[in-house]
């Protein structure tokens, strides 16, 4: 079977780990959009070239697991994929998980997002994830019941889970 699996939600639900997990557990090919999208010093791609880009990535395969949003970019993937999974965690489990992942990261001097690094004074900036975090979390939820409702194959099927150890309950259903 070809597994096309978009993985969608809120920052720090776990979208890059369960889009990992899937991939080696799937033998397919896992692209994170973030990696995509994030060009050095924090410059977004144009939307026509992270477009091409995801047209690239997914040209001649007939399995992937993509994880990131990115509605702007739906109309090429979303009518491909057999699967929209949706982790749903509780918005201070989110917060908690973005603050440790953002201090570590800024400790260690992680790459992320690309060749990116975070930093504390990104982390303080008006653009910090956590404001966009606080903006964006119920809009997320939102966007995901309307896809359901209208999506863009009826043939996709749509998982959703809110607590982590449900991720294996997502893996054993596909």
């Amino acid at each position: 079977m070809a597994y096309r699996i978009m993985i969608i939600g809120s920052s720090c639900s776990g979208k890059t780990t369960l889009g990992r997990r899937l991939g080696q557990t799937l033998d397919v090919k896992h692209i994170d959009l973030d990696d995509l999208n994030w060009l050095p010093n924090w410059q977004a791609s144009t939307k026509e070239d992270l477009r091409r880009k995801i047209k690239e990535e997914i040209r001649d395969i007939d399995s992937w697991v993509i994880t990131g949003g990115y509605s702007q970019t739906w109309d090429i993937t979303m009518p491909l994929a057999t699967h929209v999974i949706f982790p749903d965690l509780p918005y201070p489990i989110l917060l908690w998980r973005l603050l440790v992942r953002t201090f570590r990261r800024v400790r260690k001097k992680e790459k992320c997002c690309g060749d990116n690094v975070e930093t504390l004074s990104n982390f303080l900036s008006k653009d910090s994830l956590v404001i966009w975090q606080i903006k964006n979390f119920k809009s997320k939820k939102e966007r995901f019941e309307t896809l359901k409702a209208k999506p863009y194959n009826p043939d996709t099927k749509f998982l959703r889970f809110k607590r982590i150890r449900d991720v294996q309950t997502v893996i054993d259903a596909l």
